[in-house]
């Protein structure tokens, strides 16, 4: 039995608010420090979910079979 989390006031209502210091460094958009970390990274994970809370993550990047051989 999940709860669907489908509004930002219950997701909200699952948390403390974050710390100051958190917030000063949040940004809306990424910068160029973190576009170019992304862009030299091999391989990197993107996670997602449906309407139902499933999750599915895709890795991207290089192919298994290197990443065994790492």
């Amino acid at each position: 039995d999940h709860e669907i989390i489908d509004t930002k006031e219950k997701l909200e209502g699952l948390y403390q608010a974050p710390l100051e210091i958190a917030k000063a460094i949040m940004l809306d958009s990424m910068d160029e420090f973190h576009q170019a970390f992304i862009q030299h990274s091999p391989f990197i994970s993107i996670a997602t979910s449906n309407s139902e809370g499933q999750p599915t993550i895709s890795p991207k990047g290089l192919s298994i079979s290197t990443l065994l051989t790492v």
